[in-house]
């Protein structure tokens, strides 16, 4: 947004709204939370000299960036960054993707330009990137540099082995922070451990805030090629699945413990893939969301109803707020991950991402597309699938709807109720005996 701005007469009506400094605000943020219009914001600001304040904090409130974007933002003046409360970071760093040398150097000014944002209080890093370099360096150097005002992290990279070691990075900002979410190709001990200095003893974190946390292995599609977390400790070379790095003695240790002494935690869940055998028939891939507060683990199992559609993917999720039961989700597999993370983070209109108390707070409206499965019939009633057909006949769940041990494995052969018999074929009816 430039600086030219007009003038315009006291007597004018369109300048008493100056006077109504709180229906000023309402009508910028209400622009700004519209993707399509937040372009026009500055157009309204030059409007008059008086508004230009009340614009700048409403486009610089809640900040995204991204390729061209971000080379922007690190031309503008410093002192906007005080404005700053939320900053969501996009990086694109993939095969089809080719990074101009100027990103690199704005990713490195953005840094150093983090702890002048002394209003920030959230931060949402999403990474996709083929291979470590200097994208995610930046991304250590930006936590690295947080000012305390910064209660929300949210740090999601996805990509090829070889990362940067992040975990010390944020275990040094666990005693700030009150909304933490985790989504990595690998996680070891020392995400919830700290190293005494001069004594060479290892510690159980403190993070005195720390509302909720969710850390996500799985990473996608719980398929036969589900990409989850692939290492026990981020300096290994072992290849193991994502249950099997949770299950390493030192990580499920460190996890356990950080929980045992962080008595703020109201929420504090692991997501990680079950893959669907070859045999027996009928089995469900699914996400197992693991409650280490209770001790408790639900599988959510996913299905395709929609042939070539990518939006019909089913998740059999946990009602949840003490209701027994499951109800049955259908959306794309991203929309429906963020449903089993329990949307603690959420994405809104204009493509940042906050905590879901801070969407909530802000006036953001929910964005995720997924539908129950009575809204989903409602505008697609020629869709069903085998699932759904053989409870109807049967007049019983297939699939488990109770919590299991934490670590459990977990059988999601469909159950055939007494009284009926199914082949061991794919998609095999029920059939009455």
């Amino acid at each position: 947004m430039t600086d030219r701005v007009t003038t315009v007469p006291s007597s004018a009506p369109i300048a008493k709204l100056t006077n109504r400094p709180e229906i000023l605000l309402q009508i910028f943020k209400i622009t700004a939370q519209n993707s399509g219009q937040i372009a026009i914001l500055g157009s309204i600001a030059r409007c008059c000299r008086a508004w230009y304040p009340f614009a700048q904090a409403t486009l610089y409130g809640d900040v995204f960036l991204q390729g061209q974007r971000l080379d922007k933002f690190t031309g503008r003046p410093a002192y906007l960054d005080q404005l700053i409360r939320s900053l969501t970071l996009q990086i694109d760093h993939t095969i089809d993707h080719q990074v101009p040398e100027n990103e690199h150097q704005a990713l490195h000014a953005l840094a150093l330009r983090i702890p002048g944002m002394h209003g920030l209080t959230s931060l949402s890093i999403h990474a996709e990137c083929v291979a470590p370099g200097a994208a995610l360096e930046s991304v250590i150097q930006i936590i690295g540099h947080l000012p305390v005002s910064c209660v929300g992290l949210d740090i999601d990279i996805k990509g090829a082995a070889g990362h940067p070691h992040i975990c010390p990075s944020i275990s040094r900002l666990l005693h700030q922070l009150r909304h933490l979410r985790i989504r990595l190709p690998r996680i070891c001990p020392e995400l919830f451990q700290t190293l005494l200095e001069g004594q060479q003893t290892i510690k159980t974190a403190r993070a005195p805030l720390l509302e909720d946390c969710t850390i996500n292995l799985a990473l996608g599609d719980p398929g036969p090629y589900s990409n989850g977390a692939s290492t026990i400790t981020c300096g290994s070379t072992n290849s193991l699945t994502a249950t099997q790095a949770l299950r390493s003695t030192s990580v499920l240790a460190a996890l356990e413990a950080f929980c045992a002494h962080n008595a703020t935690l109201r929420r504090f869940w692991v997501v990680d893939s079950q893959s669907k055998p070859r045999q027996p028939a009928n089995t469900s891939a699914a996400w197992i969301r693991r409650d280490f507060l209770t001790k408790t683990s639900h599988p959510i199992p996913l299905a395709r109803i929609g042939g070539f559609r990518k939006d019909t993917n089913l998740a059999r999720l946990p009602r949840g707020d003490g209701v027994a039961g499951t109800e049955d989700w259908i959306s794309w597999t991203w929309a429906l991950e963020e449903l089993v993370e329990g949307c603690t983070w959420e994405l809104a209109r204009t493509d940042v991402r906050l905590p879901r108390a801070v969407m909530v707070a802000r006036g953001y409206p929910p964005q995720n597309p997924a539908l129950t499965k009575a809204q989903f019939l409602l505008a697609n009633n020629n869709h069903s699938c085998r699932m759904w057909v053989n409870e109807e006949a049967t007049g019983q769940r297939v699939l488990p709807e109770h919590d299991g041990e934490l670590m459990q494995t977990w059988d999601l052969q469909e159950k055939i109720p007494a009284g009926w018999r199914r082949d061991n074929v794919e998609g095999a009816p029920m059939v009455r005996i």
